[in-house]
């Protein structure tokens, strides 16, 4: 679906839809997020099924295939799980000594993304990245704690004052590169 409602035309991007009888039944207890979650075909002749709006946003090819562009939310995949990245910050920033988070997926061929928590604290040097990890272990299942944790003395921000993650990631990403070129020496 488009971004005004109506079914994505070949080369248009658009949410991706997943209708047939596999899909989930909805979330346990939560029927405000089952109500997001599933809606009625967008096709009229199929309306009476439901599907699941998956939150990817692709391109249908002229073959029919489709080009993956990325996701509504902040959603990404992880060992072959989704993880929503505001959970896990939500989890980082209920730690007193926390001032400012970001969660930032980077891609790995072997498990999809790998979660970097870029911390913010009232003082410098008094939290480890092993602390972060155990609060976060206290609050999420295992799979959506952070493997790497970075800490900064502030985080950069884009000119509407939102948190600057392509600039996170680019920044680790050149970090890492270095680092491996260092080692290959």
């Amino acid at each position: 679906m488009n971004d005004r409602g109506e079914r994505a035309r070949p080369g248009e991007e658009g949410e991706l839809y997943a209708c047939g009888p596999g899909i989930c039944s909805g979330y346990w207890g939560d029927p405000e997020k089952t109500r997001r979650l599933l809606v009625p075909n967008p096709l009229p002749e199929r309306a009476e099924e439901l599907c699941v709006r998956t939150g990817d946003i692709v391109i249908q090819r002229a073959d029919g295939m489709y080009l993956y562009v990325g996701r509504r939310d902040n959603m990404v995949k992880s060992k072959g799980y989704r993880i929503e990245l505001g959970e896990v910050e939500t989890a980082i920033y209920a730690h007193p000594r926390v001032t400012e988070v970001a969660i930032v997926p980077v891609p790995d061929d072997e498990v999809g993304n790998r979660l970097l928590a870029l911390v913010v604290t009232d003082t410098p040097g008094v939290l480890t990245a092993n602390d972060v990890r155990l609060h976060c272990g206290a609050r999420l299942p295992k799979y959506m704690v952070p493997e790497m944790v970075e800490f900064r003395a502030a985080l950069p921000k884009t000119s509407t004052g939102k948190v600057d993650r392509p600039a996170l990631l680019r920044e680790h990403l050149a970090r890492a590169e270095r680092g491996a070129s260092e080692r290959t020496v």
